[in-house]
């Protein structure tokens, strides 16, 4: 039996239609009034999955002036509304979404320009382990990490990742596995052409971890899908790295 997504694409180009501000330029979050960062940053990459961007009868022009305007002009960072602490996946998100739509970012966030040397990543590595902030602070220097031209730099950054591995899990962190960081640490390495550390026990892992009901963490979800994505995606890469296994 062939089940068509179409109609499901069509509601979504639809819903995203609805929540656009003509007269702004940008995105509201549901019932809201007032435009949203979160939303027009999100909205570009579930447009973007389902081959929509396109597709959607909005002025890409006024999306991307709207966005850029939401740089902060001191400091080069990107916030959501009443989340000050989120600054580094707002950054990544808007990076993406620009991306999507055709744009870029204004100016350099100034902000992690002492992170631009490899003692300075270290530190800053370490400054954000005892800050206890969570990894989507890590994903704001993804944007660095494809573009920075030391390659020392970037055996630094994933020397820090693996630092906070579990050695015999394979998951991240080192104490209990959470199953997002888990997922996000290894886009980044699939995303730079390299496969994770101890990828088959994080195969292993996300199989344990899977409850009775068929998903993870209790529900569809955020580890659900991560989870999900890992276990399509991980198999086949590692097979494709022992093609090319010397013996």
């Amino acid at each position: 039996m062939t089940v068509s997504l179409d109609p499901i694409r069509d509601d979504l180009i639809s819903w995203a239609e609805s929540l656009w501000l003509e007269d702004i330029g940008a995105l509201r979050n549901g019932d809201a009034p007032e435009p949203s960062l979160r939303s027009s940053l999100f909205m570009t990459y579930i447009l973007y999955s389902i081959d929509a961007v396109d597709a959607i009868s909005c002025d890409k022009a006024r999306w991307i002036s709207w966005i850029q305007g939401q740089q902060n002009r001191e400091d080069g960072s990107f916030s959501f509304a009443n989340e000050p602490d989120r600054r580094g996946i707002a950054l990544w998100n808007a990076v993406r979404g620009l991306n999507v739509l055709g744009g870029q970012i204004l100016g350099f966030p100034e902000y992690q320009r002492q992170a631009m040397t490899v003692d300075g990543l270290q530190r800053w590595f370490e400054e954000w382990k005892a800050s206890g902030k969570s990894h989507h602070e890590v994903l704001s220097t993804v944007p660095t990490l494809v573009s920075h031209p030391d390659g020392n730099w970037v055996e630094t950054f994933f020397a820090a990742l693996a630092k906070q591995q579990h050695p015999e899990r394979g998951t991240w962190p080192q104490k209990e596995t959470n199953i997002n960081r888990t997922f996000a640490y290894s886009l980044i390495h699939m995303g730079m052409g390299r496969i994770p550390p101890q990828a088959e026990k994080i195969v292993d892992a996300m199989l344990a971890l899977q409850e009775e009901n068929g998903f993870w963490s209790g529900g569809p979800n955020f580890s659900t899908m991560n989870a999900v994505y890992l276990l399509s995606r991980l198999p086949k890469d590692i097979s494709q790295a022992y093609l090319f296994w010397p013996t």
